[in-house]
């Protein structure tokens, strides 16, 4: 932890002023009527001008105040605890080996069909329709509701993610099914990982944020109790951390030097959105020089192959199987 600190502090995003769409008048709208969910119209009338929202689906470190309010500037207009069912919580996008060795992700469950075109209506209509008694193939969060520029600005941030579209019921007595916009991990960043480590665990430091994060939007008992039997990874050898950080020294270095030199001619989304890309790029060499690493360690010590798909238990994910 003692080096992982000072690593997110140069790394973390640059916090944004808040946006003023949500003017008092707006907010106002929107606690006068606690049980409905007013349209795009009804708040541009309340404002005097048009606005346009977004539901954004947060089931990762965005659940926690302290990082999306105000680490990310964003203040939401509407905090709605739900449920995105027909989907799993998984770890299995890589982020830094040793340090945070993966983040969280949600996967479409085994069982549930795959969208059609019409992605949003497919995804709604699974979620529907499916018999899903026991809430193992379902994800607990919040649905942020912010403009349309905060959802492009959030995104540009999240360089391993791909947005979808899906459907969201919300807690409470109304069970409001609202369309929310998820980040999902791109398979091509996720095959950064080794195959034997399909489904690595987060850190420590990582879990703490989702357990607090649940915990204070009051998600259900039971999930925070999934939250809490997460196991996390095991705390790395000092050598290996300080091997790590070595490594991220050089980047981090010129990733400082670029950031204040391009004061001079770059936007401050122009610059945020480098540094993201930037992270992504460190964060995939690593990842890829660990891979090569785990296969020549097989190679060499004879290690079992990795094998490809079998059957889980947490919400039917295929996970891996031995080839026949």
């Amino acid at each position: 932890m003692f080096i992982m600190r000072p690593l997110m502090a140069v790394l973390a995003p640059t916090p944004r002023d808040m946006d003023r769409t949500f003017t008092p008048e707006v907010r106002a709208a929107v606690e006068a009527a606690p049980d409905r969910i007013l349209t795009d119209d009804e708040l541009s009338a309340a404002a005097g001008f048009p606005i346009r929202t977004k539901f954004y689906f947060a089931y990762g470190s965005n659940l926690l105040s302290d990082v999306f309010t105000k680490r990310r500037g964003i203040d939401p207009l509407q905090t709605l605890p739900c449920t995105m069912r027909g989907y799993t919580l998984t770890f299995d996008l890589p982020a830094m080996p040793m340090l945070e060795p993966a983040m969280a992700n949600v996967r479409r469950c085994s069982h549930v069909d795959a969208p059609s075109s019409d992605a949003a209506s497919a995804a709604a209509e699974a979620a529907d329709n499916h018999t899903l008694s026991c809430d193992e193939c379902a994800v607990h969060g919040v649905a942020y509701r912010i403009t349309a520029e905060q959802m492009r600005h959030l995104h540009s941030t999240e360089l391993s993610y791909d947005l979808i579209t899906c459907r969201a019921v919300t807690y409470g007595p109304n069970h409001h099914k609202i369309h929310v916009e998820v980040l999902v991990a791109k398979p091509r960043v996720r095959r950064l990982l080794p195959h034997e480590q399909e489904h690595a665990r987060p850190s420590l430091r990582y879990l703490t944020i989702l357990r607090n994060g649940a915990r204070e939007k009051r998600l259900a008992d039971h999930w925070i109790e999934r939250l809490d039997g997460e196991p996390a990874a095991p705390v790395p050898p000092v050598l290996a951390k300080i091997a790590v950080a070595l490594l991220l020294a050089g980047p981090a270095l010129l990733f400082v030097l670029y950031d204040r030199v391009s004061l001079l001619w770059t936007s401050p989304a122009q610059r945020e959105e480098t540094r993201h890309r930037l992270i992504a790029n460190v964060s995939g060499v690593l990842w890829s020089a660990f891979r090569a690493q785990h296969a020549v360690r097989a190679r060499v010590l004879g290690a079992p192959a990795p094998v490809a798909a079998s059957k889980r238990t947490d919400g039917g994910l295929v996970a891996a199987s031995p080839p026949s």
